[in-house]
């Protein structure tokens, strides 16, 4: 992994309340999680994130959402890893196709996860991407969904279930695949179209009741946050029988919001989660070292989180000799290209909580 998805892997990663929901500051989204009635653990990561930059080309949003497959021993390390992954990879390529930019997010996660859990965990994903052109894209893998609210007030699925009872047919829920599999995982990505108002992020555990009410309640919902507390307000009331994480994005508003913004936070990544908000800044990062088909060989600092701001380095600084310093130098420039993070790279992490723990 690199450096500041290993971060963000870290930070989402912390001990979290049973239920938490937040609505993010600057924008019309809403992201809610409930670890439910039955579970020990809370095996699903939500993210969403954003890179500022004057740069046309990074003028993008992304939110995220991934279920660690329970019936593995590492399923909430899985999803962390494949959250983080795929969203750094997706806001920093320098790839100008939409999804070709998607696939490889969705390929460098599956990557990550497949090599630092040897098959012992696995994750679904499903994720919502709006491009520098304000348009907007949905990718799905596994069993997680993206519905979709027309101007109409009709709502439909986005996404198709990588599952037997889907593709196949019958009953079996069974995974087809899912994040970590390795080889032969293939994404669905499509982009979404204009007459789509609101979109609806969730793992199975927000969306096992009848569809007719699923639909009724996000329709009805004024905002973001009156339909992710309400979903998964009534999962629970149902039993809570599995993990509900939601997440709410009003589309429209966001086209809107991401044409006319400026970059206030230039070379800020900021990345929110269902209970606060966190600001990665980079000072020296060549965003076009950062590649989803190559991997980093610098050391990860284990970041601390627990509030304020920190500044970090990725190396020391000591008085070196002339001749070494111009051997190192060398070395660096025949090494540049092979290398993911440059080696000196300065992180500011500043966290802000944000989410309110109360349900109604």
């Amino acid at each position: 992994m690199t450096f500041l998805s290993k971060l963000i892997q870290q930070w989402s990663s912390r001990q979290k309340p049973a239920h938490s929901y937040a609505s993010l500051q600057d924008f019309p989204v809403s992201l809610g999680s409930h670890i439910g009635a039955v579970r020990d653990e809370n095996q699903d990561r939500i993210l969403a994130g954003t890179l500022w930059r004057n740069d046309p080309r990074d003028t993008a949003f992304v939110t995220v959402l991934c279920d660690g497959m329970g019936g593995m021993l590492e399923g909430a390390l899985a999803a962390s890893i494949a959250s983080s992954s795929f969203l750094e990879a997706a806001l920093h390529s320098v790839v100008l196709d939409t999804h070709r930019r998607l696939s490889d997010a969705c390929q460098y996660a599956n990557r990550k996860v497949s090599e630092s859990l040897n098959a012992k965990g696995g994750s679904t994903l499903t994720a919502i991407f709006i491009d520098s052109e304000q348009r907007v894209w949905v990718c799905n893998i596994g069993d997680s969904r993206s519905y979709g609210v027309l101007n109409t007030s009709e709502v439909i699925r986005l996404t198709k279930d990588d599952s037997l009872a889907e593709i196949v047919g019958g009953e079996r829920r069974d995974l087809l695949q899912f994040v970590g599999m390795g080889s032969g995982m293939v994404p669905t990505i499509t982009e979404v179209d204009s007459g789509v108002r609101r979109i609806i992020l969730t793992s199975d555990g927000a969306h096992f009741f009848n569809s007719d009410v699923f639909s009724e309640i996000i329709t009805n919902a004024k905002d973001p946050e009156t339909c992710v507390r309400r979903v998964t307000a009534l999962s629970q009331w149902l039993g809570g029988p599995d993990n509900s994480t939601v997440g709410c994005i009003d589309t429209a508003r966001m086209r809107e919001i991401l044409h006319n913004r400026t970059a206030n936070l230039e070379g800020c990544v900021q990345v929110w989660d269902e209970s606060s908000t966190c600001y990665f800044s980079s000072t020296e990062r060549d965003r076009n070292s950062i590649q989803p088909q190559r991997h980093s060989g610098n050391r990860e600092p284990s970041p601390e989180n627990q509030g304020g701001s920190r500044t970090m380095r990725s190396d020391k600084s000591t008085p070196q000799r002339p001749e070494k310093r111009e051997r190192q130098s060398k070395r660096k420039q025949s090494d540049s290209k092979k290398r993911e993070i440059p080696e000196q790279i300065e992180l500011k992490i500043e966290v802000e909580n944000g989410g309110n723990e109360s349900s109604k």
